[in-house]
């Protein structure tokens, strides 16, 4: 199976050797991605569906995966319409890290 990356970051080189593809138009589309207010469901349902005419013009088809990531709102559209679509919805795991840095010479107010 073929996972099309519809999130707006790259695939890991790891996930490109094993089979997934970046669809550059997806990662490119904030407008579809970012949110700058609460969107209705009826926007959620349409960002979602034009993600998915993302793929479908990168090759996708009826049974290939598509990976997708965003806020936990729009999770169940994506996932919605992946699966109008005939899509296997996928899911990246990538952990956490962080850093703490130290400073030093700063003053207290």
């Amino acid at each position: 199976m073929k996972v099309f990356n519809l999130t707006k970051h790259q695939m890991t080189s790891d996930q490109v050797a094993n089979g997934g593809l970046n669809v550059p138009a997806a990662q490119a589309a904030t407008e579809l991605h970012d949110f700058v207010a609460m969107p209705t469901a009826a926007d959620m349902q349409l960002r979602a569906a034009a993600l998915m005419s993302l793929a479908q013009a990168d090759g996708a088809v009826a049974g290939d995966g598509v990976m997708l990531a965003g806020p936990m709102y729009f999770i169940p559209p994506l996932v919605d319409a992946a699966r109008d679509a005939g899509f296997v919805p996928t899911f990246s795991f990538t952990q956490a890290q962080s850093s703490w840095n130290t400073f030093s010479g700063m003053k207290a107010g």
